[in-house]
């Protein structure tokens, strides 16, 4: 293992850690819609509505379910692209 190897390892495995973490979940709401959304996510989110004269906040409880197939998928694209990239930065003599 060469040094730019070491490097493209160490960043595809922080990679993986923050994607993991942060950056990749996805649900499907009520509506039947894709949309992102982290794990980290609130269930009940405060929304103002207008009825009548003032304006009143209630609280919303978020409805979806996750979609495992593409958050593994995308985890698992990050990792072959790691692979991919370290496998070229390999010397000759390799």
């Amino acid at each position: 293992m060469n040094q730019k190897q070491r490097g493209i390892a160490g960043t595809v495995t922080i990679a993986l850690i923050v994607a993991s973490l942060f950056y990749i979940p996805w649900r499907i709401e009520s509506t039947g819609e894709l949309k992102w959304a982290p794990f980290y996510r609130n269930p009940v989110v405060g929304r103002s509505f207008r009825i009548g004269e003032p304006i009143e906040t209630r609280f919303t409880r978020l409805k979806g379910q996750r979609v495992w197939g593409i958050y593994a998928l995308e985890l698992a694209l990050i990792g072959s692209i790691g692979a991919g990239v370290y496998w070229y930065a390999r010397d000759e003599g390799e």
